[in-house]
């Protein structure tokens, strides 16, 4: 049988407690909470007709928050709560309006509309008697944003101080950081830290982070390795995934610390468990290397494709690595080309240059020389410099592009300032007889600058040399795997 309830006010003591454990939830962000509140949740499911129960279930299904996401119970609960939800906020209960926002505000079980969002935000904040801290730092978030509202930061500014004044963690903190970036109020390192340890005081691992943060970078205090690592242990302890990662970096690295790497190792792994892709792609580095541990390409295979899921371009490219090389995984230049590709995409120009090599050899695509000369041009004008000596190669030899000793000497050039070993052997090799022989140096750097044809600006005995320490030192060569 259903239970019913009487406006906002649950009469049954259990359905109490559920609604003070989800507000605890959502004002401390408590993540390791929702783990704990949703087997309640379900199994007193009797109680159900609690609108905010019913809504905060299917929220937790759709964000995944403490149980896999399943969009299927997310909407099985949300219809079953919105029709409760919009008779409760027209009857002015402030929970209701609240939660009616968040509906609005991403869209579940409703159209999305932050301007909708924000008129139930309004209500639920500008009530004077118990107005909702929720609300109050919702709606800020909208007016920080301009979504569904015009920007105006002095705005946003008013109604995080609100949620602060009601002890809201989240308000103490979006208070300092608007005081840090200083927005609708001047910059204040001084304010922005007292709000962080107000955020801090209620247990929050934002707060935390961000003392932590200010220690690193000196904004406002003296810089203090020290301490940034007590507070980013402190965040850490708190599930505060980026914490974990920092304070993993600055174990395998010696930051603050002494180095560590079995404690770095359980860092990055708290991190990658809760998705972060950093930690992710670190762990399979570490594997991959065995520091600090046995080398097991099998685990390092894990971590990168557990990173590349998620849209980490290292990780798609280490992925691709390893399936060039069948380091881990079975050796398919199919697959290496397919996340290759997938890390090219977002600009990652070691995966050009990688792909340039598959399009010179013919591997996971078909032999198309003038294909490896764009996917070299993408890596060298990202700076790249083994994409500039690969190009150089290509312009040398001539394949996919018209043999030209200039755009060679060019790119050698520019890649010997990236200090490319090869490129730098081979211009010392070029400025010694320079050098010893009085050729004009400035005529030489003239050829590597100008669009002007080699031939015109350098002797005939000079360009002999360049062509056979070419041929000699440099052959195209790949991307080793990526370090994070």
């Amino acid at each position: 049988m259903t239970v019913k309830f009487r406006d906002s006010c649950p009469k049954n003591l259990v359905a109490s407690i559920l609604a003070m454990a989800i507000n605890i939830t959502d004002m401390f962000h408590y993540k390791y909470m929702y783990k704990t509140c949703l087997p309640l949740f379900l199994l007193f499911n009797s109680y159900a007709q609690q609108f905010h129960v019913l809504y905060r279930l299917g929220f937790y299904f759709a964000e995944g928050w403490g149980i896999p996401k399943s969009q299927k119970e997310a909407e099985k609960y949300f219809s079953e709560s919105i029709r409760i939800i919009f008779e409760q906020a027209q009857r002015g209960i402030t929970l209701a309006q609240f939660d009616l926002g968040v509906l609005y505000d991403y869209g579940h079980g409703v159209r999305k509309d932050p301007s909708e969002a924000a008129k139930w935000y309004h209500l639920a904040s500008d009530k004077e008697d118990n107005p909702s801290s929720l609300s109050q730092t919702n709606l800020a978030d909208l007016y920080e944003e301009g979504r569904g509202v015009q920007q105006n930061y002095a705005t946003a500014l008013k109604y995080y101080t609100m949620a602060a004044n009601q002890g809201h963690a989240r308000g103490y903190l979006s208070v300092g950081l608007l005081h840090e970036m200083g927005k609708g109020v001047p910059v204040n390192y001084t304010e922005a830290m007292k709000y962080y340890q107000l955020a801090a005081s209620k247990n929050y691992s934002y707060g935390y982070f961000n003392i932590a943060t200010m220690y690193s970078m000196g904004k406002g205090v003296e810089k203090d390795e020290e301490k940034t690592t007590h507070y980013f242990r402190e965040a850490a302890t708190r599930g505060h995934s980026q914490a974990q990662f920092n304070l993993a970096y600055r174990y395998s690295n010696g930051k603050g610390v002494e180095v560590d790497h079995e404690l770095a190792r359980k860092f990055y792994k708290l991190a990658a468990k809760q998705g972060n892709s950093g930690a992710q792609v670190n762990l399979g580095v570490i594997y991959s290397n065995g520091t600090g541990v046995s080398k097991s390409d099998s685990k390092s295979v894990k971590y990168y494709l557990m990173a590349a899921e998620l849209g980490h371009a290292a990780a798609q490219f280490n992925i691709g690595y390893k399936y060039s090389i069948g380091s881990g995984v079975k050796k398919d230049d199919y697959k290496a080309v397919e996340y290759y590709e997938l890390s090219a995409a977002q600009g990652h120009a070691a995966a050009y240059v990688n792909l340039g090599l598959m399009a010179s050899w013919g591997r996971g695509m078909k032999e198309d020389p003038k294909k490896a000369v764009e996917y070299y041009t993408e890596a060298a004008t990202k700076g790249h410099p083994i994409g500039c000596n690969n190009l150089a190669w290509m312009y040398f030899s001539g394949k996919g592009t018209p043999r030209n000793l200039r755009m060679s000497l060019y790119w050698y050039y520019q890649s010997h300032l990236k200090d490319n070993g090869p490129a730098k052997e081979m211009y010392d090799k070029l400025m010694k007889p320079v050098m010893t022989n009085g050729w004009p140096i400035v005529r030489v750097l003239e050829c590597v600058t100008e669009e002007s044809v080699l031939s015109e600006c350098l002797l005939p005995e000079l360009i002999v040399l360049i062509q056979d320490i070419i041929v000699e030192l440099s052959l195209p060569w790949s991307e080793p795997i990526d370090t994070f």
